[in-house]
C-alpha cells in the first residue's frame, strides 16, 4: 500500500468485521465428515484453554512475551487442519456463494464504505478468498487491501495446502509495520490482536474479549471507552475500547487526520 494519504484504517477480519468467526463455513465446504469437524474443534479447545492457561500464568508484563506460547499455538492449530486436509476440495466457484454467508457486524460495511481513509485486512483467516468473496459480494465497489492466507488450488479444487503469510500476532504486527502510513488506526478483537493494538498510532478493542481484557490488565496497560478519545491526550499503547462500530466511524470523521 502506497503512502498516499497521512493515515490508514487497518482491521482485523472474523468478528472484528464479522459477527462471527467464518472459519465453520470453510471447513463445512471441506471432504472431511462432520465428526471429523467436531474432533478437530474439541482437539483446537483443549489446545486453546491449555495455551491460555499458560499466557495467564505468565509473570512477566512484557506483551511480546506473554505472546510467544500464543503464536506457537496459532502456527500449530493451522498446521493441525493442513495436515488433515480438512480445506481440501473446495471449490473455486463456490466463494460467491460462501461469501453471502457471512455475517457483517452492524455497521461495519458502513464504516468501510463511507470512510475517506485507504481501508487495509490483516487476518490470519484461512483464505483470503473467502475474504475477498464476502466483501464482493457486499460491497462490489470498495477497494481493500487484503493481508491474509490463502488456499492452494489446482483445476480448480482446494488441495488442502495453505499459502501461509499470516498465522501469528506476530505476523499481524509484520504487516503493519511495513504499512508506510503516519497514522495507523488497528481495530481489532482478540488476544491475537494484541501487538498490532499496541503498536498503532491508535488501537481499538472491537468487544471485551476476556483473555485480550486479563493480558492487558496484567501487563498494565491502560484502556478506556473510545468515546472518551482525546487527541492531546492519547498515547500510543493505550487502548480504546468499543462495542460498536457506529462509534468508530463517528471517531475517524471527528479526530482522524486524511
Amino acid at each position: 500500500m502506497e503512502k498516499s494519504q497521512r493515515s490508514v484504517l487497518v482491521c482485523d477480519f472474523d468478528n472484528t468485521l464479522t459477527a462471527e468467526d467464518t472459519t465453520q463455513l470453510l471447513l463445512d465446504a471441506g471432504g472431511r465428515s462432520s465428526s471429523d469437524v467436531a474432533q478437530l474443534f474439541a482437539n483446537y479447545s483443549a489446545s486453546l484453554k491449555a495455551c491460555l492457561d499458560e499466557v495467564h500464568a505468565s509473570k512477566t508484563s512484557v506483551p511480546t512475551e506473554r505472546c510467544h506460547g500464543y503464536d506457537t499455538f496459532q502456527s500449530h492449530s493451522r498446521m493441525s487442519v493442513v495436515e488433515g486436509q480438512f480445506l481440501k476440495g473446495i471449490a473455486a466457484d463456490h466463494f460467491a456463494s460462501l461469501g453471502q454467508r457471512v455475517r457483517w457486524r452492524p455497521g461495519a460495511l458502513h464504516t468501510l464504505r463511507h470512510t475517506c481513509l485507504p481501508v487495509a485486512i490483516i487476518s490470519t483467516n484461512f483464505s483470503g478468498e473467502l475474504i475477498q468473496a464476502a466483501l464482493r459480494t457486499n460491497a462490489p465497489d470498495l477497494h481493500v487491501e487484503i493481508h491474509s492466507n490463502h488456499l492452494e488450488f489446482e483445476h480448480g479444487l482446494s488441495t488442502g495446502k495453505l499459502l501461509s503469510t499470516v498465522q501469528t500476532n506476530s505476523d499481524k504486527l509484520g504487516v503493519l509495520q511495513s504499512m508506510a502510513f503516519d497514522h495507523t488506526v488497528y481495530v481489532g478483537d482478540s488476544l491475537g490482536d494484541l501487538l498490532p493494538l499496541l503498536h498503532a498510532s491508535v488501537g481499538i478493542m472491537m468487544g471485551r474479549d476476556p483473555h485480550l481484557t486479563a493480558v492487558l490488565g496484567a501487563c498494565q496497560l491502560v484502556t478506556q471507552p473510545l468515546p472518551s478519545y482525546s487527541a492531546a491526550t492519547h498515547r500510543r499503547g493505550t487502548i480504546l475500547q468499543t462495542e460498536s462500530w457506529q462509534e468508530i466511524d463517528t471517531f475517524l470523521k471527528r479526530f482522524v487526520p486524511v
